[in-house]
């Protein structure tokens, strides 16, 4: 009984200090090829995130043949991934997740740096605002703030383009 107690209290104290270091390793958000997702809702509007290997990201609302596009800088870390599908996607400990398939999840913040419209008023928020959330990774596909995008084709020369349009400095 007393051999039993003191493996109990190792597995304990193991399973601790697996949990404290896998809070101390972190990496930034980093994306070594252009991609981009689209999600179309039951109204017919196509709503398309671009992720710039810049950590960049674009969002932008197509509906009728009118677009209003937004331009975000991102401040992220990844979330902590424990074992197998097991992330912990918030604060505290209690927040774990079970990912099946995820490639990368990332706790983001993004700050609206730019916007481009040809509505009358933007569906984004006021230059400077900003929000967070959870993006998840998938092979084909992306979950953006609890919203499923699918990856689509594009060429690296629209992308570049409408990147332009944003004149986003090296340093931002």
């Amino acid at each position: 009984m007393k051999n039993l107690k003191r493996v109990a209290t190792y597995i304990f104290f193991g399973f601790v200090l697996f949990i404290v270091l896998k809070g101390c390793y972190g990496k930034v958000m980093t994306f070594e090829k252009a991609s981009v997702y689209e999600m179309t809702d039951q109204n017919g509007q196509i709503d398309r995130v671009f992720l710039v290997p810049s950590n960049k990201v674009i969002f932008s609302k197509n509906y009728q043949g009118k677009y209003d596009i937004a331009g975000f800088t991102t401040k992220s870390a990844n979330a902590r991934h424990y074992i197998g599908p097991i992330y912990n996607t918030g604060n505290s400990l209690f927040s774990l997740n079970w990912l099946n398939g995820a490639k990368e999840v990332w706790k983001v913040e993004f700050k609206l740096k730019d916007k481009i419209s040809t509505v009358n008023n933007s569906t984004f928020d006021e230059i400077g605002s900003g929000f967070s959330c959870n993006l998840i990774e998938y092979e084909n596909s992306i979950e953006l703030c609890g919203q499923e995008y699918l990856k689509i084709d594009m060429s690296d020369a629209e992308i570049n383009e409408l990147s332009k349009q944003f004149n986003w400095k090296q340093s931002e």
